[in-house]
C-alpha cells in the first residue's frame, strides 16, 4: 500500500498526490516531473479505496482504508470510515470529521450548490453499494445535514465524475471482478442534479463496465476509461462518451498499451487537468482478472483531437487510489494499492 501522497500540476507542473509524491513541470511544454508531497496523517497505513475531491480550496481524501474510531476514542465505537484533509495554505495532512459508518468506494463531488456530496457508498458487510447520497461537512461529517435523494441503481465499483455545471454522475458498476453470470457487473448510468434534488437514469453505456474510471473533459463529454466487462472475463480498453447535450453514449478510441505490455485497465483514476488535458493515470492492467499488474503509468488524452500522448511516469505503481486537481493547478494522485 502507499502511505504518501504525491501531486502534478497542470499550470507549471503535473501534480500526483498518493499519501506523498508530486509530478512537476510546464504541462505539455517542457518535461513534467513528479514529486512528493507529505504523509497522511497515519504515515504507517496505506490509503486505499477512497475518493479525492476538492471544496472551498481545501484537498480531501475521503472514505476507504484504514478505518478509525469516532474522534479516535475506541471506546465501545464501531470503526468508521476516515477522511483527511490538505488545508488551503497548509503544511501537512489533518484528520477531518470521520463517516457515519464504514464507508469506501464511493463518489463525490462539489454539486450546483457548492456541497461536498457523497454518493453510492459500500458499507462493511454488504455487497452492494448503498443508495444514499449525503452531503459531507468536515466538522460535523455525514452525520448532520440534509437528506439527498436516493440514487436509482445499488451498485458499487461505478465510476464517477462532476461536470462543469456541478451535476454528478455514477456510471456502471456491480461486482467487479467477482462478477459472473448470476450477478454481473451493469451499464447502468445516472446522474443527480442538485436543483432539484434528484437522480435522473441515463441512456446506459454501450456495454457494462465495472472498475472503470471516469470525468468531464472539459468539451460537453463525461468519459468512461477502462474497467472489467459484463462478466470479469477480462478488462478492457475501450473509452465511451457520454455527449452531455445529446445524452447519447459512443466509443470514441482506446486506452494506450503499457510499452510492453496491454492496453487493458481497470481502477485507474481520470482528472482534467487545467490545461484542458484528461490525464489517466496507474491502475491495474493486463487482460486476465485474476492477474493484473499495478502500473505506474501517466496518459494525457486531448478531448478535442483523441490523441494521446504520455507524461513522466508516476513514483510507484499504484491502483485503486484518490486523485483530484487542487486549487493550484496540481493533479494529485493519493495513496493507493501497490
Amino acid at each position: 500500500m502507499q502511505p504518501n501522497p504525491s501531486r502534478a500540476s497542470l499550470r507549471s507542473c503535473l501534480s500526483i498526490a498518493l499519501t506523498g509524491t508530486l509530478l512537476a513541470g510546464p504541462a505539455l511544454a517542457a518535461p513534467q516531473a513528479w514529486e512528493a508531497f507529505g504523509t497522511f496523517p497515519d504515515p504507517t497505513v496505506g490509503r486505499t479505496g477512497a475518493v479525492g475531491v476538492v471544496h472551498a480550496g481545501d484537498l480531501y481524501v475521503l472514505g476507504g482504508r484504514p478505518l478509525r474510531f469516532e474522534d479516535d476514542i475506541p471506546v465501545g465505537e464501531p470503526e468508521r470510515g476516515a477522511a483527511d484533509v490538505y488545508r488551503a495554505g497548509g503544511t501537512a495532512w489533518e484528520l477531518s470529521k470521520e463517516f457515519d459508518g464504514m464507508l469506501d468506494r464511493m463518489g463525490a463531488g462539489v454539486d450546483a450548490l457548492g456541497r461536498l456530496v457523497v454518493f453510492g457508498p459500500a458499507t462493511e458487510g454488504d455487497p452492494n453499494a448503498s443508495v444514499r447520497t449525503y452531503v459531507y461537512d468536515a466538522v460535523l461529517g455525514t452525520e448532520v445535514g440534509p437528506t439527498l435523494a436516493d440514487r436509482t441503481f445499488d451498485v458499487t465499483n461505478f465510476a464517477h465524475a462532476v461536470d462543469d455545471a456541478g451535476r454528478l454522475y455514477a456510471l456502471g458498476g456491480g461486482p467487479g471482478v467477482g462478477a459472473d453470470a448470476g450477478a454481473p457487473n451493469r451499464n447502468v448510468a445516472e446522474r443527480y442534479d442538485a436543483l432539484a434534488d434528484a437522480w435522473e437514469v441515463l441512456a446506459p453505456l454501450p456495454a457494462p463496465r465495472a472498475n472503470a474510471t471516469a470525468a468531464h473533459d472539459g468539451q460537453g463529454h463525461v468519459l468512461v476509461f477502462g474497467g472489467y466487462d459484463a462478466l470479469a472475463s477480462t478488462r478492457t480498453s475501450s473509452v465511451f462518451s457520454l455527449d452531455l447535450a445529446t445524452g447519447l453514449w459512443s466509443y470514441v478510441t482506446d486506452l494506450p498499451a503499457v510499452p510492453g505490455g496491454d492496453d487493458r485497465y481497470s481502477d485507474q483514476r481520470a482528472v482534467l487537468g487545467s490545461d484542458g488535458m484528461v490525464y489517466v493515470l496507474g491502475g491495474l492492467n493486463g487482460a486476465d482478472p485474476a492477474a493484473g499488474v499495478p502500473v505506474a503509468t501517466a496518459w494525457i488524452l486531448d478531448p478535442v483531437t483523441l490523441v494521446w500522448s504520455q507524461a513522466p511516469d508516476m513514483p510507484t505503481a499504484r491502483y485503486a487510489f484518490a486523485a483530484a486537481l487542487g486549487d493550484d493547478e496540481y493533479v494529485y494522485a493519493l495513496g493507493g494499492q501497490d
